[in-house]
């Protein structure tokens, strides 16, 4: 499949969502404009795109998983959370649903 149409795919359902409001330009050039199909080492960045799919999941697994302990317990309300994530695109995206979820809440 390769990273632009995994990027691309993934912007499409983000703004289906409606994660960046009314702003339709969110996403940005591309810093490296190889194309997969040129992509000589194709097959390890398959790999580790894998991979980190794969943490994310474990990562979004395990937020869960404190969610619904939170939500039994009665302390979800009462507890801010928040992850780490690791690229500047990824903080920035953080950002945005953060102000989307903080608006919903006033």
């Amino acid at each position: 499949m390769g990273w632009e149409a995994i990027r691309n795919a993934r912007y499409q359902r983000q703004l289906q969502m409606g994660l960046f409001g009314d702003q339709t330009d969110y996403l940005t050039d591309r810093q490296f404009k190889e194309r997969w199909e040129d992509n000589k080492d194709a097959e390890w960045d398959a790999r580790a795109m894998a991979v980190h799919a794969a943490m994310i999941d474990r990562m979004d697994q395990g937020i869960g998983q404190l969610v619904n302990a939170l939500e039994k317990t009665g302390q979800l309300d009462n507890t801010p959370y928040s992850s780490c994530p690791t690229t500047a695109a990824a903080m920035r995206s953080a950002r945005t649903i953060l102000r989307v979820k903080m608006t919903a809440l006033t």
